[in-house]
């Protein structure tokens, strides 16, 4: 399941398809894709020339209402774009920054439509936006712990190892040895691999006797004194052949070991005080902003500190000299950073202020006053919550509610109204429109809301338990007399749906053979019953005979084998009864 097809949340909406010129729709948005990959580019238009395009292009409207954005399918629209398309149908979604990315992300990863080495790179640019909740992106992308930590092994690469590794000059195992060295060294090692055409299993052998020097180990190193890897302690050949200088060691797979298990055991006890931390091999360098309070000004810098997007860097570089340090004051929603920034920057429109020269500080002051004398808090310009603060602060409000739930007979109203809502498909339309409004306006909005619903029960044919027909025939059971309701409802015009002899059966059944008789002399039904349908059915429809106490026997046993075993009528005491 991906982010276009899970239920609608607060921040997301879902429209209708709709037919929109490639000429409208921009690229704008932020592609994860590293490349298009041209065999794949010629496969979709192979694909769209036999078949037409079979998944729509994902798009979300423009700031301002100009054209469209694209969210996911670049390939399918390059394709469109070279058939000679001039239009592609679209699926229209509405949602924040974050949305719409994990709408791309997901879209993009769960068709296979990007390279490991593109999803990487989405993957990490969506870890980026949600703070280094590594699990929580896993949980939105549907990808397993190991899936997430594989990807984001490879994060750790270099540009130039992951442009190789996409245009497939190096193999998937060359970047994952790779992935532990520094940039640097990546680099260097990266133009031997090419150069000099090494396997993975060569990469391996040089790798493990890579130098490193000892003193950028945070671990505990009494053990290297004596380690024969230690140069100090034995002359060793490094990666290309010359002598090791004093203080480095030649065994990267132990150091890499040791440095990882404390790097993991530091993360742990610096997520106690930091929070969630993102990780510097990790982290989208294009959308991090420093939180600087001679760019923001001191109002919006004070409220920056309580926004969820104000993040802390854990440097989990292995041979980094600040490796287990924490960068602090960093935003990870450079959008909102910057429009901050612009608003700081522009000259304050309140004209007393314009004339004093004092900017907007002197009226943020005097509101700060006011709100100090009344006891009210003033809330933040960009206070926020984490993920896990969200959830636990909507649990709690959720059960406060829940505990004192009614509070009152019109809040039970409500409620009635928004499940009604949530019935008849019109849960976007909220419940702010009733307040105000009485018990009885509320309960005349909910009932003529169902009942609009309930009239479509001839446009929808299903009878689940929350369709139309479904719910009427429900509600037919559970009357005092659901036997009674279901004779009542049955239509002699129905009949013009059963063979000829059939009908004439029923005719008999129910006695209008002999009202016929009756009415036009003995046999008048039997040579009736041996003619044209059209003249039978006919002869019913313009009969007085009183049908109403009458229903096919079989029609009757399609409902009551669904009766429930006692009604609600059966079940009341009679103390209800009376």
């Amino acid at each position: 399941m991906n982010a276009l097809t899970q239920p609608q949340t607060a921040n997301t909406a879902l429209n209708a398809q709709a037919q929109i010129p490639l000429a409208e729709i921009h690229h704008e948005f932020e592609n994860s894709r590293r490349r298009i990959d041209p065999e794949a580019l010629a496969t979709m238009k192979d694909s769209i020339h036999q078949l037409g395009l079979l998944q729509p292009l994902v798009v979300t409207p423009r700031e301002g209402g100009n054209g469209y954005v694209l969210i996911a399918g670049f390939t399918r629209y390059q394709a469109l774009h070279e058939l000679g398309h001039v239009q592609a149908n679209c699926t229209i979604i509405k949602g924040d920054a974050h949305t719409l990315l994990e709408s791309h992300v997901a879209e993009n990863t769960n068709r296979q439509d990007l390279s490991l080495v593109s999803s990487v790179t989405a993957i990490r640019r969506l870890a980026t936006k949600l703070g280094g909740d590594y699990e929580e992106v896993g949980k939105r992308l549907g990808f397993s712990k190991k899936a997430m930590d594989d990807r984001l092994a490879l994060a750790k690469c270099t540009e130039s190892v992951l442009d190789a590794l996409d245009e497939g000059k190096l193999k998937l195992g060359h970047a994952v040895i790779l992935s532990a060295f520094t940039h640097a060294m990546q680099d260097r090692t990266l133009e031997k691999i090419l150069d000099e055409g090494w396997t993975v299993d060569d990469l391996r052998e040089r790798a493990g006797k890579a130098r490193i020097k000892l003193e950028l180990g945070r671990f505990d190193k009494s053990e290297c004194a004596s380690c024969p890897y230690n140069s100090d302690a034995c002359s060793q050949s490094n990666l290309f052949g010359e002598d090791i200088p004093s203080g480095m060691c030649s065994n990267a797979k132990c150091y890499g070991e040791k440095q990882t298990n404390w790097l993991g055991e530091e993360r742990t006890r610096l997520n106690e005080q930091y929070g969630t931390l993102l990780d510097a091999t990790t982290i989208d360098n294009q959308h991090i902003r420093l939180i600087d309070v001679t760019q923001l000004g001191e109002v919006q810098h004070t409220a920056c500190q309580s926004c969820q997007h104000n993040v802390c860097i854990f440097d989990n570089r292995l041979n980094s000299r600040t490796a287990g340090s924490v960068r602090q004051q960093v935003c990870n929603n450079a959008k909102c950073f910057d429009e901050k920034v612009e608003a700081q920057r522009k000259p304050s429109s309140d004209s007393g202020s314009a004339s004093t020269g004092q900017g907007s500080a002197p009226a943020t002051s005097k509101s700060g006053n006011e709100s100090a004398k009344s006891g009210k808090a003033t809330a933040a310009a960009s206070a926020t919550l984490s993920n896990k603060q969200q959830e636990v602060a909507e649990g709690m409000l959720a059960k406060h509610v829940c505990d004192s739930f009614p509070s009152t007979r019109l809040e039970g109203l409500y409620l009635s109204h928004m499940a009604a809502q949530a019935l008849c498909g019109k849960r976007h339309e909220g419940i702010a429109h009733l307040i105000g409004k009485t018990e009885s306006e509320v309960h005349m909005a909910t009932r003529l809301m169902v009942t609009e619903y309930l009239a479509k029960c001839d446009e929808n044919i299903q009878t689940g338990s929350t369709a139309p027909r479904g719910i009427l025939h429900e509600l037919a059971f559970m009357r005092s007399t659901p036997e009674v309701q279901i004779v009542e409802a049955w239509q002699s015009h129905t009949l013009k749906h059963y063979p000829t002899a059939q009908v004439a059966r029923l005719c008999t059944e129910a006695g209008f053979h002999t009202h016929y008789d009756q009415s036009n002399g003995d046999g008048a039904f039997n040579k009736l019953a041996k003619g044209k349908k059209a003249d039978l059915l006919a002869a019913i429809e313009t009969s007085d005979f009183d049908w109403t106490h009458y229903a096919p026997a079989a029609y009757c046993s399609h409902f009551t084998s669904k009766f429930p075993k006692e009604s609600p009528m059966d079940a009341a005491t009679p103390e209800n009864k009376e």
